[in-house]
């Protein structure tokens, strides 16, 4: 989780709120040998309003298992795959009309996060993914750890 799903957790955080409690099951059963540490983890995490939102993640894939987010309300359903968004079953494209590309696992973001970061410095802004911002993704990364199983309580921010 910490080395393969970090930012779409941190995404997902971002989105739906910090949660308040999360139950995790880590897991080497593809990569034994292999690697040390867990190679797929599930995590089932319980927001304050009542909400949740799960995330696998996976490092023993052999093909392609690009980035998917799956958003559903009573009124809307939005899917976000790499860097291609469907809303409403319709394919939603950039204000310049052309669909919205990039690499089908990492998506154009650390190229605009970086750009946005050199704007912040040149305008006197302050960068919105401080210190702050980032603790955040680590407690739930920690939480994931501690689980095991177990519903456990993700410390405030």
């Amino acid at each position: 989780m910490i080395n393969q799903a970090l930012h779409t957790l941190d995404l997902l955080q971002w989105f739906c709120g910090m949660p308040k409690s999360v139950i995790a099951h880590n897991s080497n059963d593809t990569l034994q040998g292999i690697i040390d540490v867990e190679e797929s983890q599930l995590g089932i995490f319980k927001l304050k309003n009542g909400g949740r939102f799960i995330i696998t993640a996976t490092n023993a894939c052999t093909h392609s298992f690009p980035i998917t987010l799956m958003f559903r309300s009573v009124e809307t359903e939005a899917v976000l795959i790499g860097d291609h968004m469907v809303v409403n079953g319709k394919f939603v494209t950039k204000s310049d009309g052309l669909p919205m590309f990039g690499k089908e696992e990492w998506g154009v973001g650390h190229i605009n996060l970086v750009r946005e970061y050199y704007a912040c410095l040149r305008e006197g802004r302050k960068f919105p993914i401080d210190f702050y911002e980032a603790k955040k993704v680590v407690k739930l990364i920690l939480a994931l750890y501690r689980s095991e199983g177990k519903e456990v309580t993700i410390e405030e921010a």
